[in-house]
């Protein structure tokens, strides 16, 4: 944000990164009496919160609330699409589809993924191999469910502002969306086993009409893979944000390998955020907020 580089003297607070948390904390030291800089590479603030849903999240029960992550946290893809810059979040307009992973076998009930916690469904290693064979994973419809409008969402992020088809069809166009008139065909338009893939979804649209699905999919919550054309989609987790860094104190304090406090080093936001590993809808806004009005004040006392 600046042209040149600033000397540092004479300042009290020096803000590294001007997303959310280091506004918060540079108007929150500045508001201290303290004089702030903000240094910024981009060409404009903003970071990651300004391509959020933009959500506050916050609980009735606060300690309840701790010790739930707590507990939960343990106290602790290829990079380019042709054609595409950005990562699309898939998002199903219809039940009928299936999940299937580098044998064509489905692996959990679909409907049940909560797209934050998706990553950790797909990142699981095969424990004779090694290998990460879900991914990538394949999602599997018919021409009910590609009619049924776009298999992805454009509510966050840089997604917004691109576009994709009503009908799917010009990404099957673009080769993203694979299609064939038969599932042995689109097996090998994925490189998926044909006759597995044809076994999957045989299995699958058997339950979707008796019940008993291998998974415990509701068969509310199931559609038959039944008209002709089928396609498919590759599919990898994406990369939401970062999480973990350095452990931070209640005030933002960065906490040294040797349990004190670093001198004049503070976090805020996702660097030493206080969810660990796990990604939480609307909570790296609140605290992004929260955090850098405490580092700010920290850093300014």
């Amino acid at each position: 944000m600046t042209a040149g580089c600033e000397s540092a003297a004479g300042y009290d607070v020096i803000v590294a990164g001007y997303g959310g948390a280091g506004a918060a904390a540079a108007i929150a030291a500045h508001d201290a009496g303290a004089r702030v800089l903000v240094l910024e590479k981009a060409p404009v603030g903003g970071g990651s919160t300004a391509e959020s849903g933009g959500s506050f999240a916050t609980v009735l029960d606060r300690d309840g609330a701790i010790e739930h992550y707590l507990a939960i946290t343990e106290g602790r893809t290829p990079r380019e699409v042709p054609g595409l810059d950005v990562a699309w979040m898939c998002i199903m307009r219809s039940f009928g589809f299936v999940m299937v992973d580098a044998s064509a076998s489905r692996f959990l009930a679909e409907p049940t993924v909560e797209h934050h916690a998706a990553g950790h469904a797909l990142l699981v290693r095969d424990f004779r191999t090694g290998e990460f064979t879900r991914l990538p994973s394949y999602l599997i419809f018919d021409d009910v469910t590609r009619r049924a409008g776009p298999i992805v969402t454009n509510e966050a992020g840089a997604n917004r502002v691109l576009t994709w088809s009503e009908s799917n069809l010009d990404e099957v166009g673009k080769g993203w969306i694979k299609r064939s008139d038969s599932v042995a065909g689109l097996a090998r338009e994925l490189s998926l086993p044909p006759n597995r893939l044809e076994d999957t979804v045989r299995e699958y649209n058997r339950a979707a009409v008796d019940g008993g699905d291998e998974f415990g999919r509701s068969p509310a919550e199931m559609v038959p893979l039944r008209e002709p054309p089928f396609y498919g989609i590759r599919i990898w987790p994406a990369l939401f944000n970062t999480q973990g860094g350095p452990r931070r104190g209640a005030g933002g304090e960065v906490i040294g390998t040797d349990g004190m406090a670093v001198p004049g080093l503070f976090s805020a936001g996702e660097l030493g955020s206080i969810w660990g590993s796990l990604y939480p809808g609307a909570g790296n806004v609140t605290e992004a907020v929260v955090f850098g009005r405490l580092a700010g004040r920290s850093a300014a006392a």
